[in-house]
């Protein structure tokens, strides 16, 4: 007679070799390799979405040019009123106003972060960071003790 209950869920098969999609540019393959890796090894790449790695490597790649765009930012104009600083801008009527690119890198990195935490790439939530299979966190003890969180 057979066992009755569950049976064990079968383990899903990861390709060695994920495709980047055809849409990525250059940068965006690199980084998208560089995710997968990085998935492979805090071992959630099994339930990982290829989608939601693509977004994310655009998202790294549209942050890194907005950092690059807002350090090209040329000196103020020498005609200029009141001096622009790289993070400040001076509306018409000398209004001192954010630079744009900090709404866009604001926006992108916590676009990221959640992005991050959805592939398993956040220190909280990697099996590394948890420590060792009795969920102690592993080092030297001096801050262990005192860190950790018992109940």
């Amino acid at each position: 007679m057979a066992k009755r209950g569950r049976k064990a869920a079968p383990s899903p098969v990861v390709p060695d070799e994920i495709e980047a999609p055809a849409t990525l540019n250059a940068a965006e393959v690199r980084e998208f390799q560089r995710l997968v890796g990085a998935c492979r090894e805090a071992g959630t790449l099994v339930k990982a979405d290829v989608r939601l790695i693509e977004a994310t490597a655009r998202t790294v790649c549209l942050l890194e040019r907005a950092h690059d765009e807002l350090s090209q930012v040329g000196a103020p104009d020498k005609d200029a009123a009141q001096p622009a600083s790289k993070l400040t801008l001076f509306a018409a009527n000398g209004t001192p106003m954010p630079h744009p690119l900090l709404g866009i890198i604001s926006a992108q990195t916590m676009r990221l972060r959640g992005l991050l935490k959805d592939l398993g790439l956040t220190p909280g939530l990697s099996a590394k960071s948890r420590g060792g299979s009795n969920g102690k966190p592993e080092g030297d003890g001096r801050w262990g003790d005192l860190l950790s969180v018992t109940g």
